[in-house]
């Protein structure tokens, strides 16, 4: 975000590559209620913080402080990330197959921004395989 307000393209290009190229919404509603499930999916993790909870000393205050954060994660880690790759990447120049984060790194700036991606991927994957582990061992 700072990159965009101070010492990146500036607001005029910003609104152009979110306006641009066949506006928000491109290919129709479609697109976006397509997202929909992957989104939820990814976001699906709360289950383990109710079964964590279920071991705290008030389950039911925790279990409903989870529940309740979903949508704010969701806002925070998916909306506002995907708002600022498009804000910085036209969508029509992503590549499939690469990662539009990388992209847009590159595009701001940081150099060895592939090793940067492979190491939050990493990091990500190794902690969903411990939320994993702990799951499975609880339910045992």
């Amino acid at each position: 975000m700072t990159f965009i307000a101070v010492g990146g393209p500036g607001p005029r290009h910003v609104l152009s590559t979110l306006l641009g190229h066949g506006g928000l919404l491109p290919r129709g509603l479609g697109g976006l209620v397509a997202a929909l499930p992957v989104v939820f999916f990814s976001m699906g993790g709360s289950e383990i913080a109710t079964v964590a909870a279920a071991e705290s000393a008030d389950p039911a205050a925790n279990v409903a402080r989870a529940v309740r954060s979903v949508a704010l994660r969701i806002a925070l880690f998916y909306v506002c990330s995907v708002t600022v790759i498009v804000a910085i990447v036209p969508w029509n120049t992503v590549v499939a197959g690469q990662s539009p984060f990388r992209t847009a790194l590159e595009v701001i700036g940081i150099p060895g921004s592939s090793q940067v991606m492979f190491a939050v991927i990493l990091t990500a994957v190794l902690s969903s395989l411990n939320s994993s582990i702990y799951i499975a061992s609880r339910m045992l």
